[in-house]
């Protein structure tokens, strides 16, 4: 399966991802972020990487005060979580 190919048997062309459709190209290096908002000021990094971390490898979260950005290493998994 190439790195385009959709899991679900489908063909990912880069475009969703803000890409230009060449699947030679490099995706951009925040293809894969994921917003997540309206967070409790409780909610820890740990927390994020328990609820996120199912979805797939997780490369950093950058905390906020109130959201989070949960990026991930294949835009994919980031498509996962965010469904």
């Amino acid at each position: 399966m190439s790195f385009f190919e959709d899991r679900r048997g489908g063909y990912d062309d880069g475009k969703r991802w803000g890409g230009n459709g060449n699947n030679n190209s490099n995706l951009d290096k925040f293809a894969a972020r994921l917003y997540v908002g309206r967070l409790s000021r409780s909610v820890s990094e740990r927390d994020i990487d328990e609820a996120f971390g199912k979805y797939g490898r997780i490369r950093e979260v950058d905390m906020k005060i109130g959201f989070c950005f949960v990026q991930f290493d294949d835009p994919r998994d980031a498509d996962d979580a965010m469904r």
